[in-house]
């Protein structure tokens, strides 16, 4: 949800275990920056990329064009992995969905 905040976590090295419980959620609207590819969000993409790496892309039509195949290539990454239960989507079958919520 925040790609800030694991740039943040991914720079530092910091060690990632994936929780088998719910510990947000967001409600959809829509004004949502995730509801379609606006122009914020793009634009916040490519402050995000420049802050935490070595590239430094321009907001301009190269730098949309890349923002946008890099995260339609991330969504096809997480689908496959979904679909074949494999890397960090991986699914725990021994904890049942009402496990999964936070009291």
């Amino acid at each position: 949800m925040d790609k800030e905040f694991f740039a943040y976590i991914f720079e530092n090295n910091f060690k990632v275990n994936k929780l088998h419980k719910f510990i947000s959620c967001f409600r959809w609207h829509g004004k949502n920056k995730t509801t379609k590819f606006s122009d914020r969000r793009i634009y916040e993409a490519i402050k995000i990329i420049n802050k935490y790496s070595n590239l430094k892309l321009k907001y301009n039509i190269f730098g949309k064009i890349f923002v946008f195949l890099i995260g339609n290539a991330l969504m096809f990454y997480r689908l496959i992995c979904r679909k074949f239960n494999i890397g960090f989507h991986r699914e725990n079958k021994d904890i049942g969905i009402h496990e999964r919520y936070i009291n």
